[in-house]
C-alpha cells in the first residue's frame, strides 16, 4: 500500500545553520576579494596619474613631438613611440595569427585526446617564456640570420622587424590556447550534422566549427594584439639594458 507523503513545510526548505554559516563566510570572502580588486585598480590608476604628472612637469613638452625617440637624452617623441608599437604589433599579429590558429585547429579537430593532453600543457608553458629571453633571441639570432639576408646592407640589431618576429613568437601560444578553447567548446552536434550531410573533415572544420567559434577566435587575436606592444617594449628594453 502506498504511503501518503506529508506536504512540505517551511522548516523543510530551510538551510541548515552550519551550511548557512559557511555560505555567509564564503560570501564575505568573495566580497572582500572583489572590493580589494577594485581598490587595487584605483591605486594603480592613481599611481600612474601621479607619475604622469611628475613626468609632464619635469620634461619639456616640446620634446614629446620633436620626432626623435631617445629617452636617455630626454627626447620622448610620442608619435614615434605609437607608430613603432603599431608596426611591431602588426608584424607580430601577422606571424602569430596563422601559426596560432593552425595549432588551435589541429589540437581541437585533428589531434587525438591523448596527444591533445600532451601538447596543450606544453603550448601553455611556452606562453610563460620570459620576454627578456625572446629579446635576446631576437638580437642574437633573428637579426643576424634572418633580417640581414632579407634586407640589403648591414642592419642595426635593434630593428622593428626582428622585434615584430620575436613578439609574434611570444604571442603565438596565447592565440593558440584561447582559440583552441573556443574551437573545442563548439558542440559536437554541429560536427555530427555536418558529417551526416556528407561533409569532409576539412569542410566541417572550416565551414562549420570555425564560424561557430569566431567570437572566441577574434577575442584571442584581440588579446594577443593588446599584449604585443607591451611584450615588445619589455623584451627589447630588458635586452638593451
Amino acid at each position: 500500500m502506498a504511503t501518503q507523503s506529508r506536504p512540505l513545510s517551511a522548516e523543510d526548505l530551510q538551510v541548515s545553520p552550519a551550511r548557512a554559516r559557511k555560505q555567509r563566510i564564503l560570501r564575505g570572502l568573495f566580497f572582500m576579494a572583489a572590493t580589494l580588486a577594485i581598490f587595487i585598480s584605483f591605486g594603480i590608476v592613481l599611481s600612474l596619474l601621479g607619475e604622469a604628472f611628475t613626468f609632464i612637469t619635469n620634461v619639456d613638452l616640446a620634446s614629446l613631438v620633436n620626432g626623435i625617440w631617445e629617452p636617455r637624452s630626454l627626447r620622448f617623441d610620442i608619435p614615434t613611440l605609437v607608430a613603432g608599437s603599431v608596426v611591431i604589433a602588426l608584424i607580430g599579429i601577422l606571424i602569430a595569427a596563422p601559426l596560432g590558429l593552425g595549432a588551435a585547429i589541429y589540437l581541437a579537430e585533428y589531434a587525438s585526446p591523448r596527444l591533445r593532453g600532451w601538447l596543450k600543457p606544453i603550448l601553455e608553458i611556452l606562453a610563460s617564456i620570459p620576454s627578456v629571453v625572446l629579446g635576446f633571441f631576437a638580437l642574437s639570432v633573428l637579426s643576424p640570420t634572418i633580417i640581414d639576408p632579407i634586407c640589403p646592407g648591414p642592419t642595426i640589431p635593434f630593428n622593428m622587424l626582428s622585434a615584430g618576429l620575436a613578439v609574434g613568437v611570444l604571442i603565438t601560444p596565447l592565440v593558440a590556447s584561447v582559440a583552441e578553447d573556443a574551437l573545442y567548446a563548439v558542440p559536437n552536434s554541429l560536427r555530427e550534422a555536418s558529417y551526416g550531410l556528407g561533409a569532409r573533415k576539412r569542410t566541417t572544420t572550416l565551414r562549420v566549427v570555425f564560424p561557430a567559434a569566431v567570437s572566441g577566435i577574434v577575442a584571442a587575436v584581440i588579446i594577443a594584439r593588446s599584449c604585443a606592444p607591451r611584450s615588445e617594449r619589455r623584451s627589447l628594453g630588458e635586452s638593451r639594458s
